[in-house]
Order: structure tokens, then sequence, then C-alpha cells
């Protein structure tokens, strides 16, 4: 009985070779990957001739559309003849995804002439969702961040109906926030907590994705700054250098204040360079951690700015004498003095930071070439080229005043 209504049916079909397909597309949704929940449509547009007709193919079966048959099923779609108009037809393939493994990949065409099926789509329909990436955190003001990230796919996000997002105080879950943006604003911050943050994206059919890692956040004001660190790099500028001991990753950013004398400095590395100093003068440069929340503690260290970093060594050998002009540079902490006399001395007095004198006995060692370190104790050893070697001995030194430690370290 089936096969005698294809028959007849088929045989009341005009196959004309000038019924083409006009335009073929999913017309619903707009985007190209269905969301779990969505109904997809397939709109065919065909040339049309009296008798005519429309052949649908769903995964290899087809079905035929004409005037007297104008609705049908194949493979879970709904087939409908919805207009003639103009000497085209217009014909639909829809279905509800509701089961959306069973009708990922379908492969689906059509055809004017009943023949000829010459353009495919494929069916893509969005998986499982996926966890969140790329998490930031922005502070806005004391007690306020803003959070945004991607979604995992960014191809299927449109399929993500919300993010359910856990707030955790100090190992205490505190709360949840439900935010329907890739982004959420999370006000009454308390100074001094620790935060932590989980977010589980939730599809259009109530699907969890999987939590993503545990964000956490210490809402603080900065620590104090460490091993800072200083050196004069001509004779009105010095270079200052500190840590932060904080994961910057954990906590709000932070920018720095230096201020010296009537100079004040906002920046957000670890170092900075002053000039306009003036030499022989002392300065007290404070340093202090600042972020969204408030300030750091604030911290002084005192610094001496020389007037020239050459200087005049006199040296004495019995009952001659010669001046030597040398200059003094920094290599690998070390002062280096390089000089081309080639007099014994028994002394060499060296005024290295204005009126701060060394008092060197070298006694019978070549002085071609001398390099200064500073000890701990204010010594000072001697370092002999010829030998290319510290193995002399340490000199006996003594001092006027303190040495700088900016020049000789």
């Amino acid at each position: 009985m089936i096969i005698i209504i294809f028959i007849l049916l088929s045989s009341s079909v005009h196959t004309s070779p000038s019924s083409i397909v006009l335009s073929f597309s999913q017309s619903s949704p707009s985007y190209d990957i269905v969301c779990p929940g969505d109904t997809v449509v397939f709109t065919c547009i065909t040339s049309y001739e009296e008798g005519g007709g429309v052949s649908w193919r769903i995964n290899g079966p087809n079905r035929i559309l004409i005037n007297d048959h104008q609705i049908d099923q194949l493979n879970g779609f709904i087939l409908t003849i919805t207009d003639f108009t103009n000497n085209t037809l217009t014909s639909t393939a829809s279905v509800n995804v509701s089961v959306a493994l069973q009708l990922n990949g379908t492969v689906i065409d059509c055809s004017g002439d009943l023949i000829t099926y010459s353009n495919t789509l494929t069916v893509h329909i969005a998986g499982i969702p996926v966890s969140v990436i790329n998490i930031k955190i922005i502070p806005i003001n004391n007690n306020t961040v803003l959070m945004n990230w991607y979604y995992g796919k960014n191809d299927e996000v449109h399929c993500i109906q919300y993010y359910n997002i856990t707030i955790i105080s100090d190992d205490n879950i505190n709360g949840h926030m439900i935010s329907n943006e890739s982004s959420a604003t999370i006000p009454s911050l308390i100074i001094g907590t620790n935060y932590s943050f989980i977010i589980i994206p939730i599809d259009t059919i109530g699907r969890d994705g999987p939590p993503s890692s545990l964000i956490q956040y210490i809402w603080n004001v900065p620590a104090q700054v460490v091993n800072i660190s200083w050196d004069q790099i001509s004779t009105d500028s010095i270079t200052i250098w500190w840590n932060n001991t904080e994961d910057t990753s954990h906590y709000p950013p932070v920018h720095y204040i230096i201020s010296i004398h009537n100079i004040t400095i906002n920046t957000t590395d670890t170092n900075v360079t002053i000039n306009g100093l003036y030499p022989n003068n002392e300065y007290t440069i404070c340093i202090q951690p600042v972020n969204a929340i408030g300030r750091g503690q604030l911290i002084n260290i005192t610094v001496s700015v020389i007037e020239s970093l050459r200087d005049t060594i006199i040296t004495s050998s019995d009952d001659r004498s010669t001046s030597t002009s040398i200059s003094l540079t920094i290599i690998d902490n070390t002062l280096v003095s390089e000089t081309s006399s080639s007099i014994k001395p028994s002394t060499i007095s060296i005024n290295t930071c204005g009126s701060v004198f060394y008092l060197i006995y070298l006694h019978e060692l070549p002085v071609e070439s001398l390099k200064i370190a500073h000890e701990a104790e204010g010594r000072v050893r001697y370092f002999s080229d010829e030998t290319g070697s510290d193995s002399s001995k340490d000199c006996t030194c003594s001092a006027i005043t303190d040495i700088t430690p900016l020049h000789i370290k």
C-alpha cells in the first residue's frame, strides 16, 4: 500500500529541468552554531511551475512536497511548503533541538527538480559548557571590583544563559551572584579580607560547566617596599631600586609615590631616576606604595650626592713625590682607579668624596693599576694587575669620616 501511494505522488509531480533552487540557508537562528533548546529552521526557495514541488533530503532519505501535499516529517524535521509567490516556492524544514547529540552533524539539502541536490548544509549544535578563562580583577574603589573573563569556546558563548559566581571570604562562602554577561561588579568588599571567587557557566538548557580555578584576591593596602638600593649616576642624578614582596596577581595593582626635596614622582616601576639634585648634599627620599584601597607604609632613606667622580691621587716615596690625576669608575660594584705612574710609594693619599680621605700604606707594591674596594668595616684591599688577582694582603687604612656606600661598595 505504501509503495502505491508513493507512486501516485511521484506521478503527479512536474519535474521540469527549469525548476531550480534559488536559495538555501539556515534561516533561524542567525548564528551558525545552534544552542540546545533552539528551534533550527532551514529555508529552501525554488523556481516554481504548475504541478512542481520541492524535495528535502536529510541524512540520506528524502521527502517530496507538492501543492496537495504541503507538510510532512523526516528524521524529526517538520517539512512545510509556506508560500507560492511570483513563480517561486518557499519551503522550510524545522526541528527543536531538545536532544542535541542526536541532531549534531545532521546533513540536509533540498532540490527544485526533485533530482539534483547541489547545496548541502550541516547542523552544528553547541556541546556541554566549558570553563571560563582569562579572568581579570580590576579595582574600582576601596570596596568594589570589576571581574571580567572569557568563555572557553568563543563561538559558543551565545549558548551560555548566565554565569554563577560564588564569593568566598576568609574561607567561608559569603554569597552568590548571577551575571548574564562575561563580567560582574562585586561591591561591599572589606579591607583586610582574603577573597576567593569561583565562576560556573550555565547553558540554555541549564547544564553546568566546570568551575573556574579558584581566583584568590587579597583586599588590602600594599605592603612596605623592601631591598632598597641606590646609586649616583651623575653629579646631579641618582637611581633607586626596591622590591615589592607581594604577588601582584593576588593584590590590587600598585603604583609608587617617591618624594625627595621638592620633587614628587609617580611610577608603576620598581625603580626611578631622580635628576636635578645638588652635589655635596644629603637628601631624604620617601617611598610609599599606593593602590585603589589606600596607601601602604612609608619608608625613608638618606642619600648623599657628591660633586664629582674625578679626584686627585698624591703619591710620595722617600724624598720624591708626584701628583697624578686619576679617574674613579665603578665596575661590577668595584671602584676602579687607573693611573700611569710607575712610582712605588709607601703611602698613597686619595681624596674619594669631597672631604673624605683614606690613608693607604702600600709598602713596596706597584701602583700601575690600583683597584679600591670598600670593605664592611671600612677597610681597603688593593689588587695588583701584575698578578691578575687579589692575593695581596689587606692594606692598613683610616678615614677621617665614613665613606659613602654609593660610590665604593
